[in-house]
């Protein structure tokens, strides 16, 4: 690129709190800088000087958000998710989608990467900028939302949430009027090319999903790891089982029923040190620092979650049986996948904690886990991120709309 600049590819994220956001948008962003592009991020305040991000891009901006966004607390479908983060509200999503708006017009960026950052997706959409959205499938349903099945069932639901959807595509096409151009909410949510950093048997929507994706694998991994020793108490022939999960109600209960069962396990736990922890005797070791996950997943017999999308997705190309705890219902979504496979059972609320514990421990669910990590034991997954690299920095630089008031 002599005499030229090089292209900038503008990483937007506006929610989520997790390290998984940060390490996937680090991998893509170190594989963007390798093919020559520059990353540019547009991140939430809270984020804008982590020193990840100062140390990968030059440019940072404070993502544009809306004002009031209120989290749905039983989402029916991701109808509900979005009309929570502020798409109800036809004027404030304006607001927002014109400040995206306007910094794509100051960046002129020749692509964007999407992590959770629905504004300006739609405000891509509407500018006729390439755009590329990862995402572990949750915020990329198909254009009709369809009804996740977490709780109640039936045409009253059914009703009730076709009533949603189409209120949603109205304020898409409302805030679409106002800039000068024409949207729905079949156009938004199938105008980024879709990554997935999972495989098709994780992704929520599984064999509903349409148009243009790519699955390309976990991407990131924790930076600061330490492998802890596996505990032996329960002796040298028990089976190793690792957690990871997070300090609530189910999680002492459920290394309680490990241990009585006979394994030996290692869990991380990050805040486990604040919080009140009975003695859970001494074949169990809980540590509060991430484990390399290669590692401790190539000594595993099987292993115990809250439903993480990319450690659900890492323990299964491991081909390791799982037992799921998810704590909300896009981790349920994922775990339900795993479950339909045949690789890992999942446990909620009135269920059965010591005979989920007996069925992971007796074997039955590994030809499940061998079976899909052997569908992919020969995918170069490197590869997959290279193809997503050179995608983004192909695209052509489109001019931004011009700042439309309402």
């Amino acid at each position: 690129m002599s005499g030229q600049s090089s292209p900038k590819v503008l990483f937007a994220w506006e929610h989520g709190h997790n390290f998984g956001h940060v390490s996937r948008m680090l991998a893509l962003a170190h594989a963007t800088a390798q093919a020559g592009a520059e990353p540019v991020w547009a991140l939430p305040l809270a984020r804008l000087d982590d020193e990840a991000f100062v140390r990968t891009g030059r440019m940072r901006w404070a993502a544009p958000t809306l004002a009031r966004v209120v989290a749905a607390r039983a989402p029916v479908s991701y109808a509900d998710v979005l009309l929570g983060l502020g798409f109800a509200d036809a004027a404030a999503l304006l607001k927002a989608v014109q400040a995206w708006l306007q910094l794509f017009a100051q960046v002129r960026p020749a692509a964007v990467v999407l992590d959770y950052a629905p504004a300006a997706q739609l405000a891509a959409h509407l500018a006729g900028l390439r755009a590329a959205q990862v995402t572990n499938g949750f915020d990329a349903p198909p254009p009709g939302c369809p009804p996740f099945g977490w709780g109640v069932r039936g045409p009253y639901m059914e009703r009730t949430n076709a009533r949603k959807v189409a209120a949603l595509d109205e304020v898409i096409r409302s805030v679409a009027r106002a800039v000068g151009r024409d949207a729905s909410l079949r156009s938004f949510l199938a105008h980024p090319t879709r990554w997935l950093d999972c495989v098709p048997e994780t992704d929520p929507y599984g064999d509903a999903r349409a148009g243009e994706s790519r699955y390309v694998g976990p991407l990131g991994a924790p930076g600061d790891t330490e492998m802890a020793p596996w505990p032996d108490a329960a002796g040298s022939q028990a089976p190793r089982v690792f957690a990871y999960l997070r300090p609530a109600a189910p999680v002492w209960d459920t290394l309680r029923a490990l241990a009585q069962a006979g394994a030996n396990v290692l869990c991380v736990c990050p805040g486990a040190q604040a919080t009140m922890r009975p003695d859970l005797g001494p074949a169990v070791h809980v540590v509060e620092r991430p484990a390399p996950m290669g590692e401790v997943l190539r000594s595993a017999d099987a292993v115990v979650n809250y439903g993480s999308t990319t450690f659900v997705c890492q323990a299964l190309l491991a081909g390791k049986p799982q037992l799921m705890l998810p704590s909300d219902v896009e981790k349920w979504l994922v775990s339900r996948r795993v479950a339909q496979a045949g690789a890992g059972v999942v446990v909620r609320g009135g269920d059965r904690l010591d005979d989920a514990v007996r069925l992971l421990l007796s074997r039955s669910l590994l030809q499940g886990a061998q079976d899909v990590a052997h569908r992919y034991a020969r995918k170069d997954w490197a590869a997959e991120l290279a193809h997503f690299t050179g995608h983004a920095v192909r695209g052509a630089a489109v001019p931004a709309i011009g700042d439309a008031r309402p």
